[in-house]
């Protein structure tokens, strides 16, 4: 069974296979198959009608046999295993062995690198582990700023038991506040006010709501009472409500045993609160806040005192202006995974079908590269999870101390308290903000990273084939893709009729008339990117040596008298017997030969009257030795 991994999106996969082994079996898709099949066999009958040297018809009969052998007849059983939800594996039978190699491969290799960097991220010591309940394979990117957002704008959802709250913290806990039976220091830095609420007045009242609806008056040390016998099962109500939010694919069962811990490590995480708080303490403890600042809010309306109504309206707009683009740029990075990536990938699966139709009209390189394409793109997306975790671990060691910071209470202590409740909010979403902003990039990180390994491996086979030492001896190394300037040594001048005798100048002359060969196909290809600039010495040979011709009497012998178009021309020492002259190293330049010296006797002189047309070749150095004179007197 070949596995898929998939995160968050179980059930999607599970029906796109489903889908792809319908399609495939079917007699209609493989009449579609049949018709692009024709359509090709006649396109490359075609083509190897007018060429047959290419082979276009055989390479496209080769191209058919190996896709219908090896992508889709074999047919395989696929396995999803769902990374985030804990369900069980969903099978899928009479798969496509190709969707399903290229998928498991990809998904496994992915896979694999996100476990292997969440477990190095959870052993590290000190204060840079991360917990496994806020790993991002689990429950994606910055869980833990979703859990303490999550938790801090928690209410209790009973209607009769918020209002018998807030009417006895109006009633109760405000006076006692004002008389100083409460100190108001210790109630705004407490990580507990549920507790300092809990010896009110006796000679107060408020009123309380009965399972009938009814409404009574009682003590506040009774009204407490009976408030504290009903708040438990409050709890558990929005406990198990943050259980289906936060754990979306978890079942009912496993979600409300999963909540606790992971409420409980993330804010011990981010030292907003101590190993002694239990779950259902800040769940506790957000709700009341939260009652509070709704008594305050609503104190106005009770009393009728319109300025505090305006001011309590202003200021709860002035904080969701201010938070509602953090939380735009949050639900970026809380759906980043189970929205963008899954769907990509589910449409990636969902075009096998209509890639098998496409490579049935390609042969050869251009079906290897269709095949190459469909499996970058699934490289591509199984990018994304490792990337995504590196990410979550920064972020999260960064949201600790940005959330342990807003915790602080200007002692030394943290806490979750009626003074930082606010601002831990504010930094839990701001932080989710950024992070929303940076998880947009990973694609394009793992897109560039794909292409530049692409283009690193294609690089360095060109330059590995660069420095290969075993070359013909006639031919050159290809160039390589990097500029290379050559400051090697010119190459000494060989031996010529300037250093010896007549004679053996006699015995070249048939040589020098000899055209230079024609250049490498190659080579000639590159001569204009080679000579890029009039001052700089070019890799390419000079022209031809041009022959004996009377019309040209100056062009009659290379060795006689230098080509006046070379003399101040720069080339390679690989050329340097192109030219008479020496190499200058501080100009950078061949010399020209002859210029400032006696004309040499041609050997042609002496055979003037030998043979047919001796007369015009003697004419011919004459006037190539007054060329010589001229050059020396100028």
């Amino acid at each position: 069974m070949w596995e898929i991994y998939a995160y968050q999106n179980a059930d999607s996969l599970f029906g796109i296979f489903n889908a792809a082994a319908t399609i495939h079996g079917s007699g209609d898709y493989m009449a579609a198959v049949a018709a692009v099949a024709f359509c090709g066999f006649i396109a490359a009958l075609v083509a190897y009608a007018f060429a047959p040297e290419k082979l276009q018809g055989w390479k496209w009969l080769a191209t058919v046999l190996l896709v219908f052998s090896v992508l889709i007849v074999p047919r395989v059983t696929v396995g999803v295993v769902d990374k985030t939800g804990g369900s069980a594996v969903k099978v899928v039978a009479n798969v496509p062995f190709g969707v399903a190699f290229l998928g498991s491969v990809t998904s496994t290799v992915g896979h694999t690198l996100t476990g292997l960097f969440e477990t190095a991220f959870q052993v590290i010591p000190g204060v840079g582990a991360l917990p496994s309940e806020l790993s991002y394979e689990k429950n994606g990117l910055m869980f833990g700023n979703r859990l303490i957002r999550e938790t801090g704008g928690v209410a209790f959802q009973d209607p009769n038991f918020r209002t018998d709250l807030v009417n006895f913290i109006h009633n109760c806990t405000m006076y006692d506040l004002i008389d100083g039976t409460v100190d108001p220091g210790t109630f705004s830095s407490s990580d507990d006010v549920w507790a300092l609420m809990a010896s009110p007045n006796p000679a107060r009242f408020t009123t309380l709501t009965s399972a009938g609806g009814s409404i009574t008056v009682d003590t506040c040390p009774n009204a407490y009472t009976n408030l504290n016998g009903r708040i438990p099962a409050q709890l558990t109500r929005i406990q198990g409500k943050l259980a289906f939010q936060l754990n979306p694919t978890l079942p009912a069962a496993a979600a409300n045993a999963a909540i606790a811990g992971q409420i409980q490590q993330a804010y011990l995480k981010n030292s907003i609160a101590t190993a002694a708080a239990t779950a259902a303490d800040l769940i506790r403890q957000n709700a009341v806040l939260n009652a509070i600042n709704d008594t305050s809010n609503i104190i106005g309306q009770k009393v009728n005192d319109p300025a505090a109504m305006v001011l309590a309206v202003g200021r709860a707009q002035s904080v969701a202006q201010q938070n509602a683009a953090w939380l735009n740029a949050g639900k970026v990075a809380e759906q980043a995974l189970p929205v963008f990536r899954n769907v990509i990938e589910a449409i990636t699966y969902a075009l096998f079908p209509l890639l098998v139709l496409l490579m049935l009209l390609t042969s050869g390189r251009e079906t290897m590269l269709a095949f190459k394409g469909y499996a970058a793109v699934l490289i591509w997306i199984q990018l994304w999870p490792p990337l995504y975790a590196v990410l979550n671990y920064m972020a999260s060691i960064y949201a600790a101390y940005d959330l342990a910071a807003a915790a602080d209470l200007g002692s030394g202590a943290k806490a979750l308290s009626l003074q930082t409740a606010s601002t831990i909010y504010s930094r839990a979403i701001s932080g989710e903000a950024v992070v929303g902003y940076l998880a947009i990039s990973i694609p394009f990180i793992a897109w560039a990273a794909l292409n530049r390994t692409k283009r690193a491996r294609a690089r360095g086979a060109a330059n590995m084939a660069y420095f290969r030492p075993n070359w013909s001896a006639g031919a050159r190394a290809p160039r390589p893709h990097w500029p290379i300037r050559k400051t090697l040594a010119p190459a000494r001048r060989p031996p010529g009729p300037t250093r010896s005798a007549s004679a053996s100048s006699n015995a070249n002359c048939s040589a020098r008339r000899r055209r230079w060969p024609r250049p490498l196909r190659f080579w000639s290809s590159q001569k204009k990117s080679r000579r890029s600039s009039t001052r700089e010495r070019t890799n390419d040979r000079p022209r031809r040596s041009p022959g004996a011709d009377p019309r040209h009497p100056r062009r009659a012998c290379r060795r006689c008298a230098p080509e006046a178009r070379l003399r101040n021309r720069r080339h390679r020492p690989a050329h340097a017997a192109a030219l008479a002259g020496r190499w200058r190293p501080r100009q950078r330049r061949w010399a020209a030969a002859g210029r400032a010296s006696a004309p040499r006797a041609c050997a042609l002189r002496s055979r003037a009257a030998a043979g047919a047309g001796g007369g015009q070749r003697a004419a011919l150095c004459r006037r190539t030795a007054g060329a010589h004179r001229a050059d020396a007197g100028r």
